[in-house]
């Protein structure tokens, strides 16, 4: 049975902090560099990488989102460096219909959840570490439009939570298939604030990052509900506008507008972001070198600052293999995407 709450502008337990500047945040704690080394991977000629805007780290694996004609993802076995494509392009049963599948893991049952348009595929984590039988989930689950229509979104403790064409977030029990939708969108629309959602590793929380505002959000669940602590420094200036028949988001040029949360992971007890803070510009060149980051900011799951890391060159995602304390990066620093790692301290 599908719930409705009634959306209020006046946010409970939702708390906001206003900065200038998302860096005053972290003016307080230590600045830590690192030095990365290259992973030396084994390639053959189908599947050197084309990009690299996402991955995760799970149980000896890096799954990465790889743009490229034929497979949505990427496979890494870091026990022998051998990579394997994955997610299949294609509308055969379990082929993948849109160009990024959000991948999310379930470590207790040690299996990963894809997100495939409406549908989302289930598979083993021991049977992708095999490299066997790649193109063959476990189970799949359907999310009929009806119920609620997701925007980037992620698995965490038997729901999918993440942003909606109506609200800042969705919930979704799998098992009972209630939704949810809570909040309202600020000036923009879904279209001006879509976010990305990392969850917590073992607990029933996530969070959310914008990659056009600094804006993130700290998300919990509680028996099919949510309550969100945001922490707002900037936003970008846009509004949502309909030309020739289509509605989209459209930016009000301005000096300032820049990149802000490129990519994100989490452990058990803090929260690892990407940051740019690059100008976006005018021009392919200024767009694509904004993408581009070298600071990662430690957060809690409080939301207080608590350190920061200085990468020794520029990277696009990362991930983080908490157990031997070691974060994975994508980098181009030779013109083509790389994955080098570095040694947490």
């Amino acid at each position: 049975m599908k719930k409705y709450l009634i959306f209020v502008s006046i946010l409970i337990s939702c708390s906001k902090t206003y900065n200038k500047d998302f860096e005053i945040y972290f003016t307080e704690v230590k600045t830590v560099d690192l030095k990365s080394d290259k992973v030396r991977l084994k390639y053959d000629s189908e599947t050197f990488f084309s990009q690299i805007p996402e991955m995760i780290f799970v149980d000896s694996l890096l799954i990465i989102n790889d743009r490229n004609p034929d497979y949505t993802m990427k496979i890494i076995n870091l026990k022998n460096n051998k990579v394997q494509n994955f997610g299949k392009k294609g509308r055969g049963p379990n082929e993948f219909q849109i160009p990024f599948s959000k991948v999310s893991v379930d470590k207790f049952s040690k299996k990963i959840y894809i997100r495939n348009s409406s549908n989302y595929h289930i598979y083993s984590i021991d049977s992708l570490k095999k490299g066997k039988e790649l193109n063959k989930p476990l189970s799949k689950f359907e999310i009929k439009l009806s119920d609620t229509q997701f925007l980037i979104n992620t698995y965490c403790k038997n729901y999918i939570i993440g942003g909606t064409y109506k609200t800042p977030i969705g919930l979704y029990n799998i098992k009972t298939k209630a939704s949810t939708e809570k909040y309202e969108y600020d000036t923009g629309g879904s279209l001006g604030n879509q976010a990305n959602f990392f969850s917590h590793p073992s607990k029933p929380k996530v969070i959310y990052i914008q990659s056009n505002s600094e804006i993130m959000g700290i998300v919990t669940i509680k028996n099919d509900d949510v309550e969100r602590k945001e922490l707002s420094w900037w936003k970008e200036n846009n509004e949502q506008v309909t030309e020739g028949g289509k509605t989209h988001a459209k930016s009000k040029y301005s000096s300032n507008n820049r990149r802000s949360f490129m990519s994100a992971t989490t452990s058990e007890n803090y929260i690892y972001i990407l940051y740019s803070g690059k100008p976006v510009g005018t021009t392919k060149e200024s767009y694509n070198k904004a993408r581009l980051c070298d600071m990662i900011y430690v957060f809690d799951w409080e939301g207080n600052a608590i350190k920061k890391y200085r990468l020794d060159q520029d990277v696009t995602s990362i991930a983080l293999d908490e157990k031997n304390n070691l974060l994975y990066a994508s980098s181009y620093g030779d013109g083509s995407p790389y994955i080098v790692k570095y040694k947490l301290e």
